[in-house]
């Protein structure tokens, strides 16, 4: 039985809109997609990122939203989601200079374990809700 071969380089895995972060998974390039209106427009690339757990970002991934430009990162965690992190070890609120943490949870602060959240997506399904994002023209290219 043969060894078992290493596993990749995660950053020879990534293409865009993916771009490696170090600490950060998911990290992602919002721009290029099209808009419903006006036609023929698109979200501008390289103005609006978005990404997974931003707790553990390393020296090196900060280095690398520097350079991308990122001045402004918009939190949506809820308090108990950070305490959550923190509590497990994987860290909390990292901030630096140069950019400024908004902090604009989506989530009350309330049990959202994987039970509760369950029945939460549930009443998202069962209902008429409609959800919207809106981007300005700003953030558009035509």
């Amino acid at each position: 039985m043969s060894a078992p071969d290493p596993p990749p380089d995660p950053s020879t895995l990534l293409s865009p809109p993916f771009i490696t972060v170090a600490g950060i998974p998911n990290f992602r390039d919002l721009g290029g997609y099209p808009v419903a209106s006006p036609s023929n427009h698109s979200i501008k690339r390289e103005v609006i990122y978005r990404c997974a757990e931003p707790s553990q970002v390393t020296k090196d991934g900060i280095t690398t939203m520097q350079r991308l430009g990122i001045t402004h990162i918009y939190d949506l965690r809820s308090n108990n989601e950070i305490q959550r992190a923190e509590a497990a070890g994987r860290g909390g609120v990292v901030e630096w200079e140069g950019c400024e943490r908004v902090f604009v949870p989506v989530f009350a602060d309330k049990d959202y374990s994987p039970e509760n959240l369950a029945v939460r997506y549930f009443d998202y399904s069962s209902g008429p809700e409609v959800c919207l994002l809106h981007l300005t023209l700003n953030f558009c290219v035509g």
